[in-house]
């Protein structure tokens, strides 16, 4: 009972879950890049750089996933692969 059970009840659950509309300002292209996060605090101050991977990116967001745990409330970003 539980083989079919399962799958349709965890099904309705992300359903519910997922149920709001994308709310993004402004649509989203793939980047699928490396990408450098400084984490910065309140105060200026840097913390050693965590490498990421890029996912999607636009003019008002970007989604990436850090290679290790940031532990501030902000990022500066470096595109490696864009030119200075």
């Amino acid at each position: 009972l539980a083989d079919t059970t399962m799958p349709r009840l965890l099904a309705d659950i992300r359903g519910l879950l997922q149920n709001l509309p994308d709310r993004r300002k402004a649509p989203r292209v793939p980047y699928d890049g490396p990408l450098f996060l400084y984490p910065v605090d309140e105060d200026g101050a840097v913390f050693p750089t965590v490498s990421a991977r890029g996912v999607d990116i636009s003019p008002t967001g970007l989604c990436c996933q850090p290679d290790g745990r940031l532990h501030s409330r902000y990022v500066y970003v470096e595109f490696p692969r864009i030119p200075k």
